[in-house]
């Protein structure tokens, strides 16, 4: 995910935080929240000026492979 740094922007204490993603496109003039989780951030690499992380489908797979241990 995009996260540009240009601005002096500090993405320091991100990790686990969550990535979201609207599911509308802004068309009908009205915003609303309506977001989607896709994923958990882990990282920001500067050199890309990117969040780095993990799919939530990742995530779920891995949870449910890992229950037991929860």
């Amino acid at each position: 995910m995009t996260y540009p740094t240009a601005l002096n922007l500090d993405p320091h204490g991100l990790n686990g935080s969550g990535m979201w993603l609207p599911t509308e496109d802004g068309s009908r003039g009205l915003w609303n929240p309506s977001v989607r989780l896709a994923g958990l951030t882990t990282d920001h690499d500067i050199g890309h000026q990117q969040l780095v992380g993990y799919k939530i489908e990742r995530v779920i797979e891995f949870l449910k492979a890992n229950e037991d241990r929860i």
